[in-house]
């Protein structure tokens, strides 16, 4: 069982550096305080307390209720459709604004 840095649990979880320390003097990680005070860690304990996330684009494991899956499908199409509202309101916007410097620009052609 070989012990692991801090910023080795850092990087095999994409965390930021410095994450798996702090979590683990809050007592949120299992680790083990070696006599100098320093923080070390065993891969299998912090392992064990992965868990596997499912895509919402993949197939669904049985685990996961009809229900689950129902809620996840309409949080997906909401998103979507803000997102679409988005790029619709930033076109507008975008488009007005044109115009906007476009008549300035001619007001300005003008008075000159």
């Amino acid at each position: 069982m070989a012990l692991l840095y801090p910023e080795d649990i850092d990087q095999r979880l994409s965390w930021p550096l410095g994450r798996a320390e702090r979590l683990a003097r809050q007592r949120r990680l299992p680790y083990v305080l070696l006599p100098d005070g320093s923080i070390r860690f065993r891969w299998e304990e912090i392992e064990r307390l992965i868990l596997p996330v499912a895509s919402s684009s993949g197939p669904v494991s049985p685990e996961v209720k009809p229900e689950e899956e129902a809620l996840a499908r309409a949080a997906d199409s909401i998103a979507e459709g803000m997102n679409a509202d988005f790029e619709a309101r930033h076109q507008t916007l975008l488009s007005g604004s044109r115009q906007l410097a476009k008549q300035l620009a001619d007001q300005e052609g003008q008075s000159e």
